[in-house]
């Protein structure tokens, strides 16, 4: 009888241990590791909880919707109308986050930046009320977008000299942001580098276009008389166009190729200069071109006209 009862009480002391063990991982879980868990990309919660955020729509020069959102049974989806805008656009998706001007004006998109986050979860979770985001208007035309990206040049970008606005910016080959989800495995196993924006974030040997910036500092040396060296002056022009300061654009670019190009060309022979020494990017050479067509006068592009008000119908 006392080893039946000895057996009893081992078997119950190990039952509660397990219930006690199961408890405290429960607890460690929904409420030490609460946050942790909350924000996973794959916490199916927090994707459901972004299918009922209704997010503004991002709109082309003239008002014509680029990204827009479509709700089915009470819950919304984005649509990219034009794909060929995604350089710009980037992508919200459920499962591997935002891009582009997506990410950038994020906060707007959803009106998160508008309440706190308990208003918005009294909303969504209580009032079962879904998340209303705002507007924005970019500069882009999508006709022209369209037409450029159907010319199937690698990168190229297009800049009103007298607004300073971007009214197109194509990079190939690219995505469509309207079925990335199912094709991410293919575009990011790929080295096409779809996901790279090829304007303002890879650079390219300007061939000629060094030729050009070589005279322009020759007629500089002859006018100011400068005692400086022709090379040593010419790397002082480079950096008066700024080719060292990113534009403050609303989408990511590159600069990581500027240090070891400027270090090879001081240590190489201005003679021995050609078009392989200067490189940047199209949104470089593009910044400099309008530069010297304002003869001199320097201004920052720009992707966005306005973004909607917390009021109804004001920007």
């Amino acid at each position: 009888m006392t080893t039946i009862s000895n057996a009893t009480s081992r078997l119950t002391l190990g039952f509660l241990i397990v219930v006690l063990g199961l408890a405290a991982y429960n607890l460690m879980w929904s409420a030490l590791r609460s946050e942790a868990l909350l924000a996973r990309d794959d916490n199916p919660r927090t994707v459901f909880s972004s299918q009922r955020i209704r997010r503004g729509d991002i709109l082309d020069r003239h008002g014509t919707p680029l990204a827009t959102t479509e709700e089915i049974n009470g819950l919304f989806y984005r649509l990219y109308p034009v794909p060929s805008a995604a350089p710009i656009l980037g992508y919200a998706s459920f499962n591997y986050g935002l891009a582009g001007l997506e990410n950038t004006f994020d906060p707007l998109l959803t009106s998160a930046d508008l309440q706190d986050p308990d208003s918005l979860w009294w909303q969504r979770e209580v009032l079962y009320a879904p998340q209303l985001g705002r507007d924005i208007q970019t500069t882009i035309d999508a006709d022209l977008q369209a037409a450029l990206a159907e010319t199937g040049v690698t990168a190229a970008i297009v800049i009103a000299v007298d607004t300073n606005e971007i009214h197109a910016l194509v990079s190939n080959p690219s995505y469509d942001p309207n079925t990335l989800d199912d094709d991410w495995d293919t575009i990011t196993s790929e080295d096409n580098a779809n996901l790279v924006n090829r304007v303002t974030q890879m650079a390219y040997p300007t061939g000629d276009f060094i030729d050009t910036l070589l005279e322009i500092n020759r007629i500089n040396l002859n006018r100011f008389e400068t005692p400086l060296p022709e090379k040593t002056q010419f790397l002082n022009f480079l950096d008066e166009l700024g080719i060292q300061q990113l534009q403050p654009l609303d989408i990511a670019q590159s600069d990581k190729h500027i240090a070891p190009m400027l270090a090879e060309m001081a240590a190489t022979p201005i003679a021995n200069w050609d078009g392989n020494t200067l490189r940047l990017t199209p949104l470089q050479m593009a910044m400099i071109v309008k530069l010297l067509a304002n003869e001199g006068t320097r201004s920052n592009v720009r992707l966005t006209l306005q973004t909607e008000a917390i009021a109804a119908d004001q920007w």
